[in-house]
This record gives C-alpha cells, structure tokens and sequence, in this order.
C-alpha cells in the first residue's frame, strides 16, 4: 500500500497597492482630489477593480475617518446606501447590511429626507446623507490579498 502524503501551505501574499492608493491592512485604499457623483465614484473605483469603502470593522471606521479628517477636503462618498429600502443602510457593492455599531453619524443623522439616499463622511469625521447626484470627493478600496496554494 502506498501511502501518499500531500503538504499544502496557505499563504496570503500581500501586494504592492497601486499608484494612488495606500495601503490598510489587508486593502487598499484611494481618497480622491476630484469630485463625482456616487454613481460615477463607483464606476471610477470599479475601473480600479475595487468599489466605494465599505466600513466593516471598528479599525476600517478608525483608518477611514482619521484619513477624511487630514484631508480637510469638504465630504468623501462611501458605498452605504438606503437605495434599495429607506431607512436600511446597506453596503452596496457587498448588499450587507450596516452594523450600526460601526457608524459615526452626525446629530439628527440620516436625515431620511426624500432623496438623501448615499453616505458621505464629513471632514470632522461625521457621516452624512445626501443626494446621490451631489457631487463630492470619494474613498475606493480593494482588497489587496491573493492566496497562493504551495504544494
């Protein structure tokens, strides 16, 4: 009888982010100098093979705000949105709903006002609704992980 054993190693590898983009754990991110639409951020972030930031840890919430606040650049879209359904924010690229531990909302904070449908994050780190055709700075990411089987 043959006895075969097989040795199989998992490794993560972490790449170099693109031009542009900085690196944050495992993702890598893009703060924008222009001002789009979040519809138009999301395609640009799409071209990148990424999407609008998705705020899904305590550290992402950390990162994101802190790097908003030394841009001093007006409002940044991220991908949250109550599209779908008014009054349930979910990410829109991944569809998972928002852990509301995991905001920074501004008094009085959304709003639910006809229209403000898409998420900004503020300069002093609050997040905003407003109106999706609004145009603002943006926040990208990707992730920045291939797994690579040895063996």
């Amino acid at each position: 009888m043959f006895m075969f054993i097989l040795l199989l190693q998992v490794s993560l590898v972490f790449c170099s982010c693109r031009d542009g983009f900085q690196r944050h754990g495992d993702k890598c991110y893009h703060f924008s100098e222009d001002k789009e639409s979040f519809a138009s951020a999301q395609v640009i972030c799409n071209q990148f093979n990424g999407h609008l930031a998705e705020v899904l840890t305590q550290e992402e919430l950390i990162y994101v705000d802190s790097q908003v606040k030394l841009r001093h650049n007006d409002y940044y879209w991220i991908g949250l949105t109550d599209l779908l359904e008014q009054d349930i924010w979910t990410w829109f690229t991944s569809g998972t709903k928002l852990d509301q531990a995991l905001t920074n909302w501004a008094p009085h904070e959304p709003t639910s006002d006809g229209g403000q449908f898409c998420v900004l994050i503020s300069s002093n780190g609050d997040w905003h609704d407003g109106y999706c055709s609004d145009l603002h700075h943006f926040v990208c990411e990707y992730s920045d992980v291939t797994t690579e089987v040895i063996g």
